[in-house]
Parts: C-alpha cells; structure tokens; sequence
C-alpha cells in the first residue's frame, strides 16, 4: 500500500487451502525476511481492499486486474443493469466477501485491454448503503481501479504484456520470463512475483507522468478505456460541445439519410496470387489531412449544422470537374455535399453478402464492401466524394436527383486554448487554428528535431511524437461515428430512419445510443474523401501506365508492367505521388525547398538496415495478394523471401505453434505472436516456384497438433459454457471469470462420417457441427483430449479437430467473393461486379460482440438488423411466380427456406410475409436460374463432345466408353438430343470418365 510515493505496508497474501505446507512456510519466511505484511487471501480483501480502497477512496493499481480480482474472489453472477443504465450487461458481479454488506466489485469487459470496473452494493447490502447515507458517505463506494494494461494502450496506443511494457517504458524492474509456472514454488519463484509486482508500480508511475504531461485535470488514469477517450479529454479541455447537445432539434430523417452513405475505409485486391513487382505507398496521415482540406473543424466547434438544396451544384461539379480540378485545396471543402441517385452501372461503394451460395449458406457469411457496378432503381444516397470516384473510376458521370450541402453554423462560445502534450510551445486555439492540422505539423516538426537529437533527448521527442500520434488519430474520425449498443430484456418497438427518410416502426432486443461526440456528417465525409483519395491514386497511376496490387485504407501498392524498366516504373511512381503535391496542406518543414507530396513512399520499398532503419536506396519490392487484408510485401535476397510486411488477418486468432521439443525449423523468438511471419514467408517462395496450389503445410511438423485459439471468459455466457465441467468442483478449480479457454476448429463431418460412424449420428442429430471448446492448457494439445461442444456439452473426439496444417490449407486460397474472378483458385487481374441490387437490409453496428465472434466463431451474420426494406414488392413477387412456374413449388421452398404456406402467402398477397422472406425466395430463384442455366450449359457441352467422338471412332464405340447401349444412344442423340445425367456429370472439357479411367480428349 502506497501514499503518494510513501510506502506504508507491503505485504504477501495467500491461499493455505491451495498451497502445500512447505509452500506455506517458503512464503511466511519470505515475508520475514523482506519486512513484509503476512495475510490470508481474505484478511486481505476484508482489511486492505475494502477498507483502503473501498473506504478511503483509494486506488486499487494491477495489470490485468479482471484477471487478479477474479482470482481472490469467492463467487460470482451476473452484473445487474437497469433501463436508465446498462453500462455493465453482460457483466460479472464478483462477490469479495462472505459479508453481505460489504460491496461486490462489478467488471464489465470492453476489449482484450480495457474493461469497465467499479465497486457495486449487492442487492443483499442495501442496508450497508443506507447506513452510508446516514453517515454522510456516498452510496457507492468511491475506490478506483486503474489497470495499467488500459493505461499503456491509451498513451502508447499498443496492446501490451507486462514484460514489453517495462522494456519500452524502461523501467528500473523488469519482468522476467520463466517457464516454471505452476510447479511447486521455490525462494526464486516468490522473488519474481514480488518483481512482478514492483515492475507493474513503476509502469503505473511512468505512465501516470505521461499522462500528467498532457496537461488534462479531467482525465484521470482511472476513467481512461481507450485512445479516444485521451481524444475526448482534449475537446473537453477546449470546451468543445458535441454536436448531438449543441443541435439536438437536427432533423432524424436526415441523420438517416447521412448515416445511409457511411462506409468503413477501402479496402481491396486487385491483382489475385500472383507475384507482382510493387511500389508501396502510403497517404500521410489519411483522416487527418482530409479533414483539413474540407475544412471539418469549423464543424466541430459550430453550434450546429444549416444544410441547403444543392442538386445544381452537385450535378454541375459532376459534370465539369476532372481529377485535375482535385489538386486545388479550395475544391475540397465543397465536398460536404450528400448526392441522391439511382445507381445506373455506377461505380460505388456496396456493403453486400457476396459469393456463391445465397440464399442457402447466407446466414454463415459476413457482409463485405467492395467499390463495385451497381444498379438498383430506388434513389440512394452516397458522399459527393463517392460519385467523383465513380466517374474517374467509370468515365461516366452520375445523374444526381438531389443533394444536399452542409455548411457550420457560428462558432460555440466559450471555447478555451489547450497545450498539446502539455507543451506551450504547442498551443492551439480552437477559434482561430485547425485542430486536425496543428497536430500533424507538431508532429513533422518533431520528427525533424529527431533527426539530429541524441540520447534522452531523442526518447523525449519520441514520446512526445507518440503521444501526438495517438491524439491525432483519435479526434479525427473514430470517435465522430461511436455507437454504444445494448441488448434489451425482451424485443421493443424502436423508430428508425433509413436511406427513404421514412420513420418505420421495429420490434429489436438491441437498443444503439449515440456516443458523447457522435457526428455522422463528419464520419461519413471523412471515410469518403479517403476512399477518393484512393480512387485518385488509381486514377493516376491508370494514366501513367501502371496498374495496382492491393489498396487498404490509406495504402496502395502500384504494380510493374512486364514491358518497364526499373527505372521507368520508379519514375511513373513517383509521378503518380507528385501529384498529390499541392493537397499537401500541412506547413513546409523547415528547410525543404518544396512542399513534399501526401502521398508517401513507405520504407518496404527501401534497403533495410535492421533494426526497424532503411537506406535511401530502392530495393525491388514483391507483392503477393489474396483477398482484403491478405498480402505479404517482401525482397528476395539470395533466392530467399526477406519478407517487408505481411498481414495476420486470418490468423491472429490462432496461438502460435509452438511445442516444447517439437524438431522444426520454426524457433520460438521472443515475439512468438509474429509466427504469422513464417506462413507468408512459406506461402510466397511457394509462389515464386509457382508452386503455391500444391503448398502443403503438414510437412511442419509444428502444425500438425490441434489448431487452437485462446480466449477469455470474459462474459458469464462464456463461463456458463462450463457449467458441466464446474459441476461438483471446489470454486477455486472451476472455470471463473476472465480465465483463458480453448476453442478449436473441428474437420468436416461429411468426409469424417465415411470412416467415424459417431460423426454420421452428429451430422443426423445436430444441424451444425460441433463447436469445441476446452479449459486452458499450454499445451493446447493436451487440452484438446477434454474438448466438449459448446452447444451441447458432449466430448467432442480429438480426432475430429483440425491440426494448424488443416486449418492453414486454405489461408492463401480464400476468396475474394466480391470481385470477379476471386475464386479459391483462381488468379490474376479482378474485375467489379455487377449488382443489380433488389432491396435494401438497414443494419446497425457491425461490431456487435465482434471480439466473442472473432476467437470462438460466428453463428452467423451478427450485424445488428432492422428489417428489409422494398422498393419494389410488385416485380419481386412477379420474378417468384415466373420461378415457381419454372423450377416448382418444392425446389423454390427448399432453396429459399421457407414452407409452401409462405410461399403461397407471398404470392398471393394474403399473408404478411415479412420483406425478409420476400427477399430471401427471390434469391432463390436466382440461384435456381443460374444452376439451371449452368446444367443446361453442362449437358450441351458433354452432347457436343460426344457426337465430335463418334465422328472420330464411330457410335458402337463411344456407347461403349460411355455404358450405353449404342440403340438407345443413336436414339437419344437423334430425338430428345439428350444424354443420361451420368453420363454429363463426368464429361468436362478436357476429359472424359471410363470406369475409373479418364480419357483425355478435345472439344
């Protein structure tokens, strides 16, 4: 226990009943030895928790304290919410004490670094909270709880384990690694606890100094969940009121319309598995400087917003303006301008299902956002900067049916200067300085004092450049479009206002509130000037010759014509990026002749020199593609890959593969999470031998144990998933709150059932497969042998599980669905597709519960969903009569389904079928079309190939290869011009099957 930086009792607490006898005394005499406090586990909580912290409104300092506090609790339940706040649902209450009247403590988990946590009066306590009203003290116990794994990922804006963070902080104790864990203790093993807990005070220390260092009384280390919320205390300084309290008369049909054109950051392929010479750039802080060239700040100090008809305008800028009209600055703050069309083949922004499947296997796939050709005959709304795109992507210009400009009102009163970092050299006043741009130029100005700086004073820079960073980032766009959601008891009406601007009624169990500084405007805007930042670099590198690999978010790596030099290509590069030169709004650094591009030549395309440092020389660069956030940038130095950059979505989930006294040539390296790096470096020397289709990842022997992905139970769901397990066991050995678990992938059932009759009973009994889950073990392996289905409770063999091998198989083959030739195994340039759009489905946070999903599977589309909305019932329903009459009532019922009742009520007009169902038939009929179309295709392909092969070896022979009488087959081809179903299924272009053999042929 702490005063300031006074030490007053330092101490040890323990559990006799989980510690031998040895252990006990090892530690007693432990506590002798250093002077310090001997406790059991509960005389702590009673005499050191509740009355210092509790009562003394003290701090109660850990890291990862949901995990510590769990652990000295004797029980726990579910975290009570209310309808005037929900802020702790789907929360833990850990019962502390066997008192009643002494205070439960409440955690509410946010994310894998930040969780709600706070001192709570259970419901059997109300009489001790009576008696602290008699008292004259708060009902609610006032202690605060600071995890400094928060603190770090607030001002360092990184996800931290202890032992990094002492190294990057540099602090006097460090966290040691050891390998001893759970065995017996021993004098070393409490002197590394006790280490543990001074390296985690002298982080706390550090980080608390930083943060005093921006200067914000407001925000105090206890009240700070994310890197927004550091954002927030800066417009609280300035005085800055959120636009939702400033205006809160705004017109919600119009917040409907805005929120309607809200798309996340860009993110695409478009050159697929091949091996692309690259350049790779970067815009210089994206949010930031679009913000500054439109002007946004003026929004967020105005008093509210004015908004006007700008149809003329909009159609006139449409229609006149080319990209080069984009390298004047003034020209981007007219882009505050909402468009509505009806798409005509134009290229936009479309958040759909994609891929091949609908409607049968929708409910397992997640919507997508690809720029792709739509066409759909209800009036949409988009961002101006979206319908630019679309016209220097298309060469064809949109036909606007209306706009809408938006304008700041005058400027809210009262608004204070604040110093950045805590610096009066970096003062800002809001009134008369652009926020968003002040930053930046803080941070080049530091960046070139960098430059010469050396030794304490380059680490003070650094921080200080990190700190802005992090500030920059988190007021210029994440914190305009925050929803918090919760779930309701049960299903309410809730009004919602969609694309149309109509009010529509729906019944929903989630309820989503606006954060502190929503403003949807400056999100959208946001987001789609950088998604035409985007299209403009595409622009212009299609100008110069040059086509593109991959863009994401504020990136895009330029591909290399076979036909150019590396000198030509460099010089067509940095055309492209001399460009951007004049939207560079940001002050010229001190002693540059020119103002440098926004548009940035990223280090991978540099010589490295370790040790995160390049030279000034180019070094060929590689880029090797798969889908959306799926590519690896690397060099070759002799013959091997030197991999720059490689992305880990997709296996970030995974642990890595590490098992003691596995032989392989994959070492364990003190940052094992980076093991991702060697399946890149796999995936593309297998794609430089062009050898990728056949890449077998089992010849490793570290991935042929069970794939496993670690988790916490941070939700009283995931701890009820054990409840079977906990059965009968002491609470200390059950699974608790925030203690990690296991999930595995399990194989596929059908191929499974062909040798494993207990699989073919799951697949006849359950209609999904299994979803294992286990208790933690370090050695996921041993864990797997007590993997139990989380649905059911049932044993789930160790058989069935996918090895990293299996679950790897995949990685480089997965789909990019929403372009056109992103197929498994397809390859090369992408085309958009076409969507010829039918209904609109209005949905709510796509984040919703992402984090469960993320490490133990998605049921589903978890979008949060208010109902289908129709332009045009009449011509669905009509295209579902002309596909009943087609395909028949049962095939249409089984695609879609649905039952025969509903199908009839849609038909008829008689029942209320929901839009929902409407949409889903017809999408059935739609695939049952294409599958016709493609069967009919199928079967005229094998009849020409047969009659080419009686031409050549005559009727009696051909029946024969094909198991046909040759009468029939004469007649066959004479009258119906039909061949058996068998036969066609083993005709393909190239071959033909006969018996077991297949015969090479030619069409």
């Amino acid at each position: 226990m702490r005063d300031g930086d006074n030490v007053f009792e330092g101490g040890i607490f323990v559990d006799e009943a989980a510690l031998a006898v040895e252990e006990y005394s090892l530690l007693r005499a432990a506590a002798q030895q250093r002077g310090l406090v001997f406790r059991d586990v509960r005389d702590f909580v009673e005499e050191v928790l509740f009355e210092e912290c509790a009562k003394l409104n003290g701090t109660c300092v850990g890291f990862n304290l949901p995990f510590d506090l769990s652990r000295i609790a004797i029980g726990h339940g579910t975290a009570k919410s209310t309808a005037k706040s929900r802020k702790f649902q789907h929360g833990f209450s850990l019962q502390m004490s066997s008192d009643e009247y002494r205070p439960r403590i409440r955690i509410k988990h946010l994310s894998h670094r930040a969780s709600f946590i706070e001192f709570v009066v259970s419901k059997e306590g109300l009489e001790a909270k009576d008696r602290r009203v008699d008292a004259g003290l708060p009902a609610r116990p006032p202690g605060f709880f600071v995890d400094v794994k928060t603190l770090a990922g607030v001002l360092l804006a990184e996800s931290y384990d202890l032992e990094h963070l002492c190294i990057d902080l540099d602090t006097k104790t460090k966290k040691q690694s050891r390998d001893d864990h759970g065995k017996a203790l021993t004098a070393e093993y409490v002197g590394y606890a006790l280490d543990d807990v001074q390296a985690t005070w002298e982080c706390y220390l550090e980080l608390t100094k930083r943060l005093a260092a921006h200067g914000l009384p407001q925000a105090k280390a206890h009240g700070l969940i994310s890197e927004a919320s550091l954002g927030k205390a800066y417009l609280q300084a300035m005085n800055v009121r959120p636009w939702i309290e400033a205006q809160a008369d705004f017109p919600p049909e119009l917040i409907g319309q805005i929120l309607s054109t809200y798309y996340g950051g860009r993110s695409e392929v478009h050159i697929r598995r091949e091996v692309r010479r690259s350049f790779y750039c970067d815009f210089l802080s994206m949010y930031p400087t679009v913000n500054t060239l439109m002007g946004l700040w003026k929004f967020v100090i105005a008093t509210g917003i004015d908004h006007r008809d700008a149809t003329s305008d909009a159609q006139r800028i449409l229609d006149e303006w080319t990209p080069d009209d984009l390298q004047r600055q003034e020209n981007w703050k007219r882009l505050p301008i909402l468009v509505q069309l009806s798409p005509d083949d134009d290229v936009l922004p479309v958040r759909a299902v994609y891929g091949d499947g609908w409607p049968r296997y929708e409910a397992n796939k997640m919507a997508n956002i690809g720029l792709n050709r739509l066409t759909f005959e209800a009036p949409l709304w988009f961002t101006l900067a979206d319908c630019l795109a679309s016209k220097f992507l298309s060469g064809k210009t949109p036909k606007v049916q209306r706009a809408i400009a938006f304008s700041p009102r005058e400027q809210q009163e009262g608004l204070r200067s604040v110093n950045v970092a805590g610096d009066e050299a970096f003062a800002v006043d809001p009134t008369r300085q652009d926020f968003f741009k002040a930053l930046i130029d803080m941070r080049r100005s530091i960046k070139q004092t960098m430059k010469s700086a050396e030794g304490q004073t380059k680490v003070l820079l650094g921080g200080r450049d990190l700190a802005i960073k992090i500030l920059a980032n988190s007021t210029s766009y994440g914190i305009f479009v925050e929803t918090l959601v919760e779930d309701l008891e049960a299903r309410q009406p809730i009004s919602r206002y969609g694309f149309d601007g109509k009010r529509v009624t729906v019944t929903s169990k989630v309820e989503e509130r606006p954060g502190r500084y929503f403003h949807p405007l400056l999100a959208t805007l946001i987001t789609g000037a950088a998604r035409l930042m985007l299209s403009l670099a595409e622009r212009k590198a299609q100008d110069v010759g040059l086509d593109w690999v991959f863009c994401d978010t504020d990136g895009i790596a330029f591909a290399k014509p076979d036909a150019q030099s590396d000198a030509e290509f460099y010089e067509a590069s940095d055309r492209v990026r001399s460009w951007f030169g004049t939207l560079n709004p940001y002050e010229p650094i001190p002693g540059s002749t020119a103002q440098d591009s926004i548009l940035k030549a990223e280090d991978e395309n540099f010589v490295s020199l370790g040790h995160n440092k390049v030279s000034d020389e180019l070094a060929p660069l590689f880029t090797y593609a798969v889908s959306a956030k799926r590519y690896a940038l690397f060099h070759k130095t002799n013959g091997k890959v030197d991999l720059r950059k490689a992305s880990a979505h997709g296996l970030g989930h995974l642990l890595p593969p590490y098992v003691a006294l596995a032989a392989s040539g994959w070492e364990q390296s003190s940052k094992a999470a980076y093991w991702h790096e060697q399946v890149w470096i796999q995936i593309c020397e297998a794609a430089l031998l062009e050898q990728e289709d056949e890449l077998d990842f089992a010849t490793n022997p570290r991935l042929l144990a069970p794939a496993a992905s670690r988790y916490g139970a941070n939700t009283p769901d995931l701890v009820r998933w054990f409840d079977d397990f906990n059965a009968g066991r002491n609470y200390l050995d059950q699974v608790r709150p925030f203690g990690f678990l296991l999930s595995y992938q399990v194989r596929n059932l059908t191929i499974l059932s062909a040798t494993d009759p207990n699989a073919a009973t799951w697949g006849r009994e359950h209609k999904s497969p299994p979803r294992p889950a286990s208790i933690f073990d370090k050695r996921p392996a041993i864990a797997a042998e007590l993997a139990f289905d989380r649905a059911t409770g049932t044993s789930v063999p160790v058989e069935w599980l996918k090895s990293y091998s299996e679950a790897l198989a995949g990685y480089h083959l997965h789909d990019e669905a929403k372009f056109v030739g992103g197929a498994k195994i397809q390859r090369g340039v992408l085309e958009r597709r076409h969507i010829d759009a039918i209904a609109v489905r209005h949905i709510g946070k796509e984040a919703h519960n992402w984090e469960e999903d993320y490490f133990v599977g998605s049921d589903g589309d978890n979008e949060i969903q208010f109902g289908t909305g129709i332009f045009n019932p009449a011509r669905l329903i009509a295209e579902i009569r002309r596909g009943r009459e087609a395909f028949g009532v049962r095939a249409v019922c089984s695609a879609a389904g649905i039952s025969s009742t509903t199908l009839s009520g849609i038909l008829d007009g008689a029942s209320r079928a929901e839009s929902e169902s409407i949409v889903q038939t017809r999408r059935a009929v739609f695939v049952l079309g294409t599958e016709s179309e493609a069967a009919t295709a199928k079967a005229d392909r094998a009849l020409r190939i047969v009659q080419k092969r009686i031409e050549e070896f005559g009727l009696t022979v051909v029946a024969g290869e094909l198991g046909l009488d040759p009468s029939n087959l004469a007649k066959s081809l004479s009258r119906t011009r039909k061949l058996p179903q068998r036969v066609v299924d083993n005709i393909t272009p190239t071959s033909v099957t006969i018996g077991d053999s297949p015969q090479r042929i030619v069409e």
